[in-house]
């Protein structure tokens, strides 16, 4: 059996509304790939980025400049340098400074950092305590169509799929899934945050979802094959092809009662 294809996510901080109109609570965290969050170095004051020369030499080469002494000194000995952002990728570069004098880039403390565009700049963000989760490739889509033909979550121009979780921060985990909140206005944020099984089955209830036989044996607690069975008894599910589907008022209808008396009637 092949493994299953999976997305890392890291949710992290509290997100307070997606756009003007949205109404998303302090519940739902900021949401993103984890492979489009980079290492970056924070220099936070005047730097200079030395290509092709050692440590040693620029400091000895800069030694008591200040910061454009320094530059005048490189262009006099022919280096190759550039003024350095406020934060820079960890490269293998000469980085210098009046206060620190020359180390590796590469060397440097890094702290997570990614860019989003919000719809008129690109904004860094540098996402703390973040959780790491890793779901499934493929989601459960969440929306609906409107009476105008618009597909939505809950509101027109906003959009939910729901991923199955495999683990958080490393630890394997059952029972536990991720809704993902987007939206079609220019410079929102995705969101997202964790549910349990109950709440799944509200949402797939609320997006008029279709589950499978399997799907329909993991929610109830028996095997799938009584699942066919019930299906075949016209207990629950209708068939599409060779294929059956069953609702979530048919997961409902189809819960196992708990054994004991019955509640006495007043």
């Amino acid at each position: 059996m092949s493994e299953k294809k999976t997305l890392t996510y890291l949710l992290y901080g509290s997100h307070e509304a997606l756009n003007e109109e949205e109404y998303i609570t302090e519940e739902y965290q900021y949401i993103v790939p984890k492979e489009d969050v980079e290492e970056m170095v924070v220099l936070g004051g005047r730097y200079l980025m030395i290509y092709n020369e050692g440590v040693k030499i620029i400091d000895e080469l800069l030694k008591d400049a200040d910061y454009y002494e320094a530059q005048e000194r490189l262009e006099e000995a022919g280096y190759e340098y550039k003024e350095a952002d406020e934060y820079e990728e960890p490269l293998d570069v000469v980085v210098w400074s009046e206060d620190i004098g020359a180390c590796l880039l590469s060397e440097c403390e890094t702290h997570p950092s990614y860019q989003w565009w919000d719809g008129s700049n690109w904004r860094r963000e540098w996402p703390e305590d973040a959780t790491e989760v890793v779901v499934e490739e493929t989601p459960v889509n969440l929306d609906t169509c409107d009476e105008r033909g618009n597909w939505r979550f809950r509101r027109q121009w906003q959009h939910g799929k729901l991923y199955t979780v495999l683990t958080i921060d490393g630890e394997p985990t059952d029972g536990e899934y991720l809704l993902v909140i987007s939206s079609d206005y220019q410079g929102s944020h995705d969101v997202a945050r964790l549910v349990d099984s109950e709440e799944r089955l509200a949402l797939y209830k609320e997006g008029e979802v279709l589950l499978s036989t399997a799907e329909a044996a993991e929610v109830l607690g028996i095997s799938e094959r009584r699942v066919r069975a019930l299906c075949a008894e016209g207990r629950m599910g209708r068939q599409v092809g060779t294929t059956w589907v069953i609702t979530v008022e048919d997961i409902e209808a189809n819960r196992v009662r708990k054994p004991g008396r019955p509640a006495r009637s007043e």
